[in-house]
């Protein structure tokens, strides 16, 4: 999945963008909790459908 792409779904599940790190850039849920995002232009299928799955859950406790 393209990175463009999955930041849109997880803005739209309340995620937002918290600071830059190293290697990956930090995020974070709508409950403050705190996720790293890999800078690769394309995001492995997997990965991206678990980043979702965890955004929506996170949204719903």
């Amino acid at each position: 999945m393209k990175r463009l792409l999955l930041e849109q779904k997880l803005r739209a599940l309340g995620c937002s963008f918290h600071r830059c790190g190293g290697n990956h850039d930090i995020w974070s849920y709508e409950n403050e909790r705190k996720f790293p995002f890999a800078r690769h232009s394309d995001i492995d299928e997997r990965l991206a459908k678990s980043m979702i799955a965890k955004a929506r859950q996170n949204r719903e406790n």
